[in-house]
């Protein structure tokens, strides 16, 4: 394109134009040198905003695909401690309002009400409707009150703070290596 004779070029060049050529290709040197930094300085915050996405991601898959625990809870009651000869439905009498009419009733009634000694469980193994179990100075008759399914959130889910906070910090990331360029 240009036809330029370096041999006419090198012959009429002085020493002090010599020198302020060498100080033109140091500028472009120097030039050249802060455009890689900064090239360098913006591909160091793509691949920390890639790092962060990518822990991020981990992170909420962790969340994500842990399931809850779920099982079945049995609530058990029973009223008091009955003696080997007595009937399982002896208490049945304490909420008995009809026997508050009859004299002897109410008598019985009433020392039912003292000896009541309310035993309250809670399990996760199937006993029936009812059972009954043998202590000490006689027996308690279990009766089913309530059986639910608890759900037990899994421990897991902690991960989803990590997850938000690698997220935050990919983009921070991404947007310091596409605006703040030196």
């Amino acid at each position: 394109m240009f036809d330029i004779d370096t041999s006419e070029l090198t012959e009429n060049i002085t020493a002090a134009e010599i020198e302020r050529l060498r100080e033109l290709a140091q500028v472009r040197d120097a030039v050249l040198s802060r455009e890689s930094r900064a090239l360098n300085l913006s591909r160091g915050w793509m691949f920390a905003g890639l790092a962060g996405l990518m822990l991020s991601a981990a992170s909420a898959a962790i969340v994500m695909t842990s399931r809850d625990t779920e099982y079945a809870e049995y609530h058990y009651r029973s009223q008091g401690v009955l003696e080997l000869a007595e009937s399982l439905d002896s208490f049945a009498i304490v909420n008995d309002s009809v026997a508050l009419e009859d004299e002897t009733r109410r008598a019985l009634q009433s020392t039912m009400v003292a000896r009541l000694d309310e035993d309250y469980r809670i399990v996760g193994d199937f006993h029936g409707r009812s059972y009954i179990e043998d202590v000490p100075g006689g027996r308690r008759y279990f009766e089913l009150v309530d059986d639910r399914i608890v759900s037990q959130p899994t421990p897991m889910r902690w991960f989803m703070i990590p997850a938000l906070v690698f997220l935050a910090g990919a983009l921070g990331s991404f947007f310091i290596s596409f605006r703040w360029k030196r």
